[in-house]
C-alpha cells in the first residue's frame, strides 16, 4: 500500500507540470496574439488616415478648377504633415499624414498620402485627372 503513494504522488506532480506547462503555453499565445492584434489595429488606422490625406489633397484640389496643374509646386493652403484627431469610444488617438503632389502634366497629378498612426506608416498613391 505503501508504494501505491509514492505512485500516486509522482503521478500527481507529472500532470501539475503538464498542467503548468499548458497554462504557460497558453499564456504566451494570448499574449503574442494582443501584440499582433494592437498592429493590426496600429495598421488600419495608419491606412484611414492616409485616406484622409488623400481625401484632403482633393477637396483643395478641387477648390480652384482653372487651376494649370503643370507647376511644381503644391497650391498653397494644401496642408502637409497635418495631425488627424479622432474618437473611437472612450479614447481619442492621433495619426498624422503627409501628402505629396507630383505634377505629370497640366491635366493629370499624383497624389502620395503617408498616414502613421504610433509608429505604424501606411502610404496610398493615386493619379488624379483633371
Amino acid at each position: 500500500m505503501d508504494s501505491n503513494k509514492g505512485v500516486v504522488a509522482i503521478l500527481v506532480i507529472v500532470v501539475m507540470m503538464v498542467m503548468l506547462f499548458l497554462g504557460a503555453a497558453l499564456l504566451i499565445l494570448t499574449r503574442t496574439a494582443t501584440i499582433f492584434g494592437g498592429a493590426e489595429r496600429d495598421r488600419k488606422r495608419a491606412l484611414y488616415t492616409a485616406e484622409a490625406g488623400i481625401e484632403k489633397a482633393i477637396y483643395v484640389l478641387n477648390q480652384d478648377e482653372d487651376e494649370d496643374w503643370s507647376d511644381e509646386t503644391p497650391p498653397s493652403n494644401l496642408y502637409t504633415d497635418e495631425e488627424l484627431i479622432y474618437q473611437v469610444g472612450d479614447k481619442t488617438y492621433i495619426g498624422e499624414y503627409t501628402v505629396i503632389l507630383n505634377n505629370r502634366s497640366e491635366n493629370d497629378i499624383m497624389i502620395t498620402s503617408t498616414g502613421m498612426v504610433n509608429g505604424t506608416k501606411r502610404k496610398i498613391r493615386i493619379r488624379v485627372a483633371k
